[in-house]
């Protein structure tokens, strides 16, 4: 699928990503690229208007998404849709996985 061959190909280009993720340190793209699905992700969660809705986990390792009807109204300011769905599609492609019991739950 050329989609999924595109988002492999974009993890794989993206090791800075893996020390600035989920931290305080601000990040820069190179010239000429745009934010692909991580970066945007990263931006939702730094959005303080967002924090009852979609926020980090105490310990800073993984986020939980507490309203998705609300997160919904507000996709679109960080994607091209609008719809809870097709975010949850992202999730899956770029790997992140669902903790559904545990100490983060």
């Amino acid at each position: 699928n050329e989609d999924s061959k595109s988002i492999e190909e974009q993890k794989r280009t993206m090791p800075q990503m893996q020390h600035t993720f989920g931290t305080t340190t601000d990040y820069h793209l190179p010239a000429g690229l745009r934010k692909t699905f991580p970066y945007k992700l990263r931006d939702m969660l730094s959005d303080r208007c967002l924090e009852g809705t979609i926020t980090w986990t105490n310990d800073g390792t993984a986020w939980i998404v507490r309203d998705s009807r609300k997160l919904q109204t507000f996709l679109p300011s960080f994607f091209k849709h609008g719809r809870y769905k097709s975010f949850m599609r992202q999730v899956n492609l770029w790997g992140f996985k669902r903790t559904v019991d545990g100490p983060r739950r």
